[in-house]
């Protein structure tokens, strides 16, 4: 529910009070912020708020999903860089690493490190304690969180302890990840692990192992099929908060084997959700990438697999059996589409080039709203959505007018698209144009419409 989507607003809104109130900042200062990601994204929203043109330079991991780079860039980050995701924060190659580094370029600049015990956070968890006692009428038998730099854990679980001594703090990592093999002498070597924002591979300075009384492990499969599910539940968590409900399954399970059922007394959890699903449009979010990832477990998959190739059991557009479209020429007045359209009781109508070659389409709404703004603008061409070359991205649009209304790229769809694929289409498009490979003659024109009747005709 922050501002940002994260628990990292509370971490970020803190060090930025820290760095204000100490003068080590102003709009002149260049800023570089290691981080996992959701850090970052919570201070460039912060110190944008309170500084003029920040100067932020964020060092992430590479396996950062598309969608934070471009909230980075929109939250006032000067600079990104990758760093690789396994490397340890002593190398050159890691995100620390790289940061020290160009503050020896760059010497008057600061480092953000949230994994340095430098920064002074117990205000921020002291407000989220209090939050958590009122929420809980002060009762909570476990705390589960999910850690990467170990802050939210240690700094709750000590506040925690001394208002309930009792209580029982559970710390959750993905498999791969370093904590729970920490008191082992065995040399700890990390596994890549997919979700972001949880796991490490080092022990922080800023966790305090001797304050969290358990871990648990949880597989990039459990974490996001989980979350998928929270999903459907009405909380649009991140991954990470997937795998603290199967943490917290796994803890119930272990209450219930260690008490009869007959003495057991239902434990009050507490679980921190870190994030929001909506930063992994492109991983949490899509079917397809869950799919060929092999992250999805039995159910999960049987539902996808359902939704995007069960429904239309190898049938094709073909099998539509779409009328014959109408296409018009890019001179044809305005005028006579509409009332082509009228007599034909269409809503969109495909436009040709002189070659007879598909070059874009015109709506009703398109016609009648020129007509009505300007009766003398008579060719559809200058009001047309005009189709742009996926190849050299290159659009056509007539005689070289400059009056077209909008451009769309074309993605080829003929007789043998399979309807799966026309599905995924019509997840951004409203309307499809059928053609033949070379796009020199317009077949049809289909709608999601066509494809829910057929699916219901079967």
């Amino acid at each position: 529910m922050n501002p940002g989507s994260s628990i990292k607003d509370r971490h970020a809104s803190s060090i930025i009070k820290e760095l204000i109130e100490s003068d080590t900042i102003n709009e002149n200062s260049k800023i570089i912020v290691p981080s996992s990601g959701n850090f970052c994204i919570s201070l460039c929203m912060g110190l944008c708020n309170l500084i003029k043109s920040p100067k932020v330079l964020c060092i992430v991991p590479e396996k950062i999903c598309p969608e934070k780079i471009s909230l980075l860039k929109s939250s006032g980050a000067d600079e990104i860089i990758r760093s690789l995701d396994l490397e340890i924060p002593g190398s050159e190659q890691s995100s620390v690493g790289i940061a020290q580094n160009i503050k020896k370029i760059s010497p008057s600049s600061v480092i953000i490190n949230e994994e340095s015990n430098s920064w002074d956070l117990s205000s921020c968890f002291e407000m989220l304690a209090t939050e958590l006692l009122d929420s809980t009428e002060g009762k909570i038998d476990y705390l589960i969180v999910p850690v990467d730099t170990g802050n939210t854990i240690s700094y709750l679980s000590k506040i925690l302890k001394e208002k309930i001594p009792s209580i029982k703090i559970v710390g959750v990592e993905p498999e791969g990840s370093v904590f729970n093999e920490f008191k082992s002498n065995k040399k700890i070597i990390p596994k890549k692990w997919l979700v972001e924002d949880y796991g490490n591979v080092h022990v922080p300075e800023t966790l305090n192992m001797s304050l969290v009384d358990s871990w648990v492990q949880v597989s990039d499969l459990e974490a996001f099929c989980m979350s998928r599910k929270l999903i459907k539940c009405g909380i649009p968590a991140g991954a990470s908060s997937g795998a603290t409900i199967v943490a917290f399954n796994k803890v119930i399970s272990s209450i219930t084997m260690a008490s009869s059922s007959s003495n057991l007394n239902k434990p009050r959890i507490v679980c921190i959700f870190p994030d929001s699903s909506k930063f992994y449009s492109s991983t949490l979010l899509n079917d397809d990438y869950i799919l060929n990832s092999g992250l999805a477990d039995r159910e999960l998959t049987e539902n996808l697999y359902s939704s995007l190739v069960n429904k239309y059991r190898a049938a094709s557009v073909e099998d539509l059996q779409l009328p014959e479209a109408v296409s018009v020429p890019e001179n044809t007045t305005l005028s006579s589409a509409l009332n082509l359209m009228f007599e034909r009781d269409f809503s969109h109508l495909p436009v040709i080039g002189p070659n007879r070659k598909l070059v874009g389409y015109i709506s009703r709404n398109s016609v009648e709203a020129a007509i009505n703004a300007n009766p003398e603008s008579n060719l559809i061409r200058d009001h047309m959505h005009v189709f742009v070359n996926k190849i050299d991205g290159s659009s056509r649009s007539g005689n070289g007018s400059t009056k077209i209304k909008s451009s769309n790229s074309y993605q080829l769809i003929t007789p043998e698209t399979p309807l799966s694929e026309l599905a995924k289409f019509f997840e951004k498009f409203s309307i499809a144009f059928v053609t033949d490979y070379t796009r020199k003659f317009c077949l049809g024109v289909v709608t999601k419409q066509d494809l829910l009747q057929f699916i219901e005709r079967r």
